[in-house]
């Protein structure tokens, strides 16, 4: 991303949240970049046609909130990474430098998704940072909602950041198509940046499909295929997977497991053990924009560590 860079932190205010602020700030630090973080209140306006006072007496709550939301944004972001808050970041920085004026504060009301894609359209961000509320127990069900439609909806790459040591590899799952190359490159990037070894993976998915043993008693039956022919496509994925390191003329390992895709990443996710998943995700405009694929927000849900989800051509 480098210069010009603008990264856009979701905030709610809660300690789950502080991971987002922490790596979106170590990015923008990284990259001589804009911070901004922004902060969804509550729709609080209520429409009563028969009360048009009440509608007075709501709009002033709702400042009131957002002026408050602002303060508690600037004192929590100030806290974890020092910097102050600027009404504007208009001036350039060098390689490596956090702009010196701080960060903006966005403020927005409605949808939290909603106003998170679009302050991130409005202001043009590189990289729309968002948190995680963990990978197990009922954490697990809150992510859905907002992560996975800013994901979905995002014009840009979307971290989903979760707390966790800086060490581990970069885990970058391909499916060896052409549109999944820029989140090849943003892995071999991230794997630069963090100084981690880069390891590369596919998943042989050639398994028969358990749904098929509901259909056993209507005559439907497993054809599992023999273990040669699996072994040669293995081999064929890793001959595949080093091609692709050869190709963007970096080293790195490979990984080219049997199985079900997401499943097989999340594996190798808690053995490596990695410290960061780069994976892509479908679509760019119109209805293809809506579309985030079953793998891809599986692994965003239940991964032990931060997701970079990149959009694919």
């Amino acid at each position: 991303m480098g210069l010009g860079s603008k990264i856009l932190v979701a905030t709610d205010l809660s300690e789950a949240a502080d991971a987002a602020i922490r790596q979106g700030y170590e990015r923008a630090r990284a990259e001589g970049g804009e911070l901004i973080v922004c902060h969804v209140v509550p729709d609080l306006l209520r429409h009563s046609p028969l009360f048009p006072q009440r509608g007075a007496d709501d709009m002033a709550r709702l400042l009131d909130a957002e002026r408050e939301a602002s303060r508690a944004v600037e004192l929590r972001v100030t806290a974890l990474t020092g910097l102050a808050a600027a009404p504007h970041v208009p001036s350039p920085a060098q390689p490596g430098q956090v702009r010196p004026d701080g960060f903006q504060v966005v403020i927005d009301t409605g949808s939290p998704e909603a106003a998170i894609v679009r302050a991130a359209d409005e202001a043009r961000a590189t990289l729309v940072v968002v948190g995680s509320r963990g990978a197990s127990g009922l954490d697990r069900l809150l992510l859905g909602s907002v992560s996975a439609r800013v994901v979905r909806y995002a014009h840009c790459p979307v971290l989903v950041a979760r707390s966790q040591d800086k060490g581990g590899v970069v885990l970058a799952p391909t499916d060896f198509s052409d549109p999944a190359l820029p989140a090849v490159a943003a892995a071999i990037e991230e794997a630069r940046l963090r100084g981690a070894r880069l390891t590369l993976f596919h998943s042989v998915d050639i398994l028969p499909n358990p749904a098929i043993g509901w259909a056993a008693p209507f005559g439907a039956s497993w054809v599992v295929p023999p273990p040669e022919l699996i072994q040669e496509v293995r081999a064929g994925a890793l001959e595949a997977l080093e091609g692709t390191l050869q190709r963007f003329g970096v080293e790195g390992d490979t990984l080219a497991p049997v199985g079900d895709a997401a499943t097989a990443i999340l594996e190798a996710a808690r053995t490596l053990p990695a410290g960061l998943i780069v994976m892509g995700t479908r679509g760019r405009t119109g209805l293809a924009r809506m579309v985030l694929g079953s793998v891809a927000e599986k692994v965003i849900a239940e991964a032990p560590c931060s997701v970079l989800a990149v959009r694919l051509a």
